[in-house]
């Protein structure tokens, strides 16, 4: 059975997936396993954007030292109302306690998941999150960045490498036509802008 989580919660960057993939659950070892093909579809080529540009950047790269954890663990928690308020409770407080400067969502269940655990306003369905409102929010919540808060961020998850995937790449990308370019640029731009942040100390390499 995977573990719950990988890294340590006391780190400034956090990963936020879906949930454990059942077929594969007893198989893999950690959430966002880096055999499992999800973790290099969704993660990989905007890491490698943010990278690139970090280094041309300030000369540094970041080490990998993230905290990675799903929203749930069953997918059936997210139909179960007691299951889902006992997995928010969690998150909360795990947030509450450490403080991570940012927390980057795959998908809409872990974005709305996330803003639920920060009680933020007009809670919605989890469906409600499309691609045109990922991409919305995205704009938003990089061009309002706090250093004192915890910044909450949507990304795509499976849709981005499925069969609408071009059609992704044109709606969150502003006209780019490359997500991961694009949102690669985007968080990079904001590490350097907040690369001071003692939350970021143990990355930077």
């Amino acid at each position: 059975m995977m573990k719950r989580t990988d890294g340590l919660p006391s780190s400034g960057i956090w990963l936020l997936a879906d949930s454990n993939p059942v077929v594969w659950q007893n198989d893999l070892d950690v959430p966002l396993d880096r055999r499992f093909p999800t973790r290099h579809n969704i993660w990989t080529p905007i890491e490698r954007v943010i990278q690139s540009h970090l280094f041309r950047e300030c000369k540094s790269r970041l080490d990998e030292k993230y905290y990675i954890r799903n929203a749930v663990e069953d997918p059936c928690a997210k139909l179960q109302k007691g299951l889902l308020a006992d997995e928010l409770a969690t998150f909360r407080g795990l947030l509450n306690k450490h403080q991570p400067l940012f927390v980057l969502c795959f998908g809409q269940f872990a974005f709305e998941f996330a803003r639920r655990a920060q009680q933020e306003k007009n809670e919605h369905p989890f469906r409600y999150w499309s691609v045109d409102r990922l991409a919305e929010q995205f704009i938003k919540r990089t061009s309002t960045v706090r250093g004192d808060a915890v910044n909450v961020l949507p990304l795509l998850h499976a849709s981005i490498a499925r069969r609408r995937f071009l059609l992704c790449h044109e709606k969150f990308s502003d006209g780019n036509g490359d997500y991961f370019q694009y949102v690669g640029e985007k968080l990079a731009r904001v590490l350097v802008e907040h690369r001071t942040d003692p939350r970021l100390d143990c990355f930077w390499m």
